[in-house]
């Protein structure tokens, strides 16, 4: 997986999907870029075309306990376009 925000790359890594009792859960490693090494735990959903995925910042500390943007994690929202 490589992500790019229009200006500059922000890294390449992998991300593991796992179904638990705590919820839906989707960490990412980041394996190349600029920035600190480690992995990223997060919650996802997924609603159709709109999968929302918050992780916890910096990587490897908390695991967030809801789908919310705020201090010490981030929300990102994504919507599969059709053609």
């Amino acid at each position: 997986m490589g992500v790019e925000d229009g200006k500059k790359n922000l890294g390449e890594g992998t991300f593991t999907i796992k179904h638990t009792k705590e919820g839906k859960q989707l960490d990412a490693t980041r394996t190349k870029g600029q920035g600190g090494r480690g992995t990223y735990l997060g919650l996802y959903s997924l609603d159709g075309d709109t999968l929302k995925w918050c992780v916890g910042n910096p990587p490897g500390k908390t695991r967030p306990a809801e789908l919310q943007s705020k201090s010490g994690q981030f929300l990102m929202i994504l919507t599969r376009q059709r053609d």
